[in-house]
């Protein structure tokens, strides 16, 4: 059932790194707990299928001793290494991460300007003829092993860290009881309505849980709970096939009320990294405006969307964000300076305060009217969706 209509957007990207050259001792590479987190098969899915899910750069060297220096690092940032070891080959790989390419393949690059170079991969001796090439290619970095493996290590993670392609949309209510989670919940479901890999993530404190508006018990799988206890790398591929579902709409809250709703950042920020890397379209409900990890949160959000009541407009000029009024009204009086900021409005209508009362919240989206209403928010993305 796909009734919305697929909108010509380009999804936001990641900040670009500013060129730099490390001069840092090595890191270790790896643990072993992060080493199995990484490689671990979910049952009943190949490792190709696996592998294909898992980031991954490439580099281009048919040097030994440079293959076995990056597995390491590449394996503690837990992304996998495409080998290129023929230089004529690179075309045919079609890269999308990182690029590296050894000393001894220079040669080949500095002939084909067309052929991507994120960073120049060698040792002391061949410092000169890095620093040569870098001078022709301006974006490209310059890595002396051992002495930048720190610094690769971390370029590395961050990229895999912020390489998701799932569009990430906040919403934050400036008051309680409003429907900031309705509407989080019930535009997750409308991607899933629309062809996407979807999930809600619910990081209000002071929810208590998503579950007594969407079922009446949780749905079988993982919850914050769970996850408070996990360590190490969280592997895309297992942390969609864990989460909770309802109706094919993946659902992270908790699975029963907790006695501390304390979520660190370090758990946070694993969490989302993975739900980037996993999903199309990730909506993350905080509850209200002004939330502990909103530091974190931000550096995930491709949209932040602010719901609040027409009284609050003095509030919005101040924050800057757009925003849903929530109202049963269907015309709302801004101050011209807001009006490109409003969205929409989101009706707390008797079907949805009915759905929610049978814990059955996307049952609602069986109304054609609310579809049209959530659609011409104009929120959705329209990229993302080439998963197997």
């Amino acid at each position: 059932m796909k009734w919305l209509a697929h909108l010509n957007r380009q999804i936001p990207q990641g900040p670009v790194d500013t060129r730099f050259v490390a001069q840092e001792p090595p890191r270790r590479p790896h643990t072993a707990a992060r080493q199995a987190a990484t490689r671990a098969a979910v049952p009943g899915m190949s490792m190709a299928a696996i592998e294909q899910e898992q980031l991954s750069c490439t580099l281009v060297t048919e040097d030994r001793h440079l293959i076995d220096q990056l597995a390491g690092i590449a394996l503690g940032a837990a992304v996998r290494i495409n080998h290129c070891a023929s230089p004529e080959r690179f075309e045919e790989q079609l890269p999308e991460g990182p690029v590296l390419w050894g000393a001894d393949a220079l040669c080949h690059l500095n002939g084909a300007r067309r052929w991507r170079c994120d960073v120049l991969l060698g040792t002391e001796t061949d410092n000169e003829q890095l620093w040569l090439t870098a001078s022709t290619r301006p974006q490209a970095r310059v890595a002396v092993l051992p002495l930048a493996a720190g610094w690769l290590g971390e370029y590395l993670g961050q990229w895999a860290l912020h390489s998701g392609h799932g569009h990430t949309i906040v919403f934050s209510g400036l008051a309680g009881g409003i429907g900031t989670s309705a509407l989080s919940g019930l535009l997750a479901h409308a991607g899933t309505l629309s062809g996407l890999r979807s999930v809600v993530v619910d990081l209000d404190p002071y929810s208590g849980s998503l579950w007594p508006m969407l079922n009446w018990q949780p749905a079988n799988g993982i919850g914050w709970e769970h996850l408070r206890g996990s360590g190490g790398t969280l592997a895309a591929h297992q942390f969609r096939e864990v989460l909770a579902r309802v109706q094919d709409t993946a659902v992270l809250t908790w699975q029963q009320e907790p006695s501390s709703y304390d979520i660190d950042e370090s758990l946070a920020v694993r969490v989302l990294a993975a739900a980037r890397q996993a999903f199309d379209l990730v909506v993350i409900d905080t509850g209200r405006y002004l939330h502990p990890l909103s530091g974190v949160i931000a550096q995930f959000a491709n949209q932040q969307v602010l719901t609040c009541q027409p009284e609050q407009d003095a509030r919005l000029a101040e924050l800057g964000h757009p925003f849903i009024a929530c109202t049963t009204s269907q015309k709302v009086e801004v101050p011209g300076e807001l009006r490109q900021q409003l969205l929409g409005c989101f009706p707390p209508t008797s079907r949805i305060a009915r759905s929610i009362e049978r814990a059955e919240l996307f049952d609602s989206l069986r109304s054609g009217r609310l579809r049209q209403r959530i659609a011409d928010y104009d929120l959705l993305p329209t990229t993302g969706t080439g998963h197997p």
